[in-house]
């Protein structure tokens, strides 16, 4: 890791919890070299898996995608066990990020509905450069799109919205919170229509 991804990393991480954070160093070798799932769990005593799942859920890394920075280049920490999977996963949830800001952006230039659309129905990874070709197939004035992205005003709705998720301990996709229930999964179109009339009935 250079200079400035340590540097990136360490503020990330300083105020996440012990347990993350002590993770988060091993993974990126803080100490030496980076770490495998296999060998923090044992110093943890966690299993592999949840080690992975206490790694991805680490708001440092939300904060570094959030703010712009590229976590997936600057502070990449290898699997030995799984390197595409490991590359993957990082540039998977920085490329959502990117795509959800970019989203947000657009609702400037009128074009949120359509945009967040042709982003939903793209075939093609979430790039840079494929969701700036899919803003300007739309319409959207992609400079000032991108200008508008680094508002910090859009970090803090991203923020706020991966806050109401940790408190609801949503962690993947689909998930709904009609009333007072929180669903994780997908279902179908009648449990929904149940479940939305009950809490319509409840008020």
């Amino acid at each position: 890791m250079g200079s400035v991804g340590r540097q990136r990393v360490q503020r990330a991480v300083a105020d996440l919890p012990e347990r993350q954070r002590r993770i988060i160093e091993l993974r990126f070798g803080f100490d030496s070299e980076p770490a495998s799932l296999e060998t923090i769990g044992k110093e943890l005593g966690l299993t592999r898996e949840r080690v992975r799942q206490l790694e991805s859920d680490a708001p440092a890394r939300r904060q570094l995608a959030l703010r712009g920075e590229p976590a997936s280049a600057a502070v990449h920490p290898p699997d030995h066990h799984a390197p595409a999977d490991r590359a993957m996963g990082f540039c998977f949830f920085n490329n959502v990020v990117l795509a959800a800001r970019a989203a947000l952006a657009s609702r400037r230039q009128g074009k949120y509905l359509a945009f967040h659309d042709a982003l939903m129905e793209s075939k093609v990874p979430l790039s840079n450069q494929n969701v700036f070709a899919i803003a300007a197939n739309i319409g959207l004035d992609v400079a000032r799109l991108k200008r508008d992205m680094n508002d910090p005003q859009i970090a803090t709705i991203l923020e706020h919205n991966f806050a109401l998720a940790d408190a609801l301990h949503i962690n993947g996709t689909p998930s709904f919170l009609i009333g007072n229930v929180l669903l994780r999964g997908a279902r179908d179109l009648d449990s929904m229509r149940a479940l939305v009339a009950q809490a319509r009935k409840r008020g």
